[in-house]
């Protein structure tokens, strides 16, 4: 498959490698969402932060998976209807992105942005060798989708806000 780039990668593996070389190389891999002048750089709205056409392009592969949930839920302690909730919300579902109204950007309903940090996470986990990283992705997730569904209120600013409480997102700078 061809990336957006016009990068040609054999694997979701040989793209999320190429990717993390370049986010690497680049330093754009962090927004900071405290207080930041975003000026004329709208922040990307995924809950890990980040995120690029390269991941845009894993998304793709992960969108088009089917074997992946039935991996993950038995590579973990989560049921496959979980998983493909998870998936459903994570990848697919258009969500209420209000996160950033306080500093200026309108709400849209859209899917969450790709992150390649979320990518190489959904990546290890299907390859049943997850970090504890991944582990807390699932758990944030899973909270945020269940308030959406129990609420009935679609906004992923309140629902971030109440997974935070039980689940913390994940902290992928503690990475090695």
């Amino acid at each position: 498959r061809t990336a957006a780039n016009g990068r040609t990668f054999r694997s979701l593996d040989d793209a999320l490698a190429w990717t993390k070389t370049w986010i690497e190389s680049t330093g754009l891999w962090r927004f900071s969402d405290e207080g930041a002048d975003f000026g004329s750089t709208i922040p990307r709205q995924s809950g890990a932060g980040g995120g690029f056409e390269d991941a845009d392009f894993a998304y793709e592969l992960i969108r088009s998976a089917s074997t992946d949930v039935d991996l993950i839920a038995r590579h973990s302690d989560f049921t496959p209807a979980q998983i493909a909730d998870i998936k459903d919300h994570l990848f697919h579902r258009e969500h209420l992105l209000d996160r950033y109204e306080d500093y200026g950007v309108p709400a849209e309903w859209s899917r969450f942005d790709s992150d390649p940090n979320i990518a190489e996470s959904w990546s290890r986990l299907e390859r049943g060798n997850p970090r504890p990283v991944d582990i807390e992705l699932l758990n944030h997730e899973l909270a945020e989708l269940t308030y959406m569904r129990d609420t009935g209120n679609p906004s992923y600013r309140l629902a971030h806000e109440y997974a935070e409480t039980i689940h913390p997102s994940p902290n992928y700078g503690d990475l090695p």
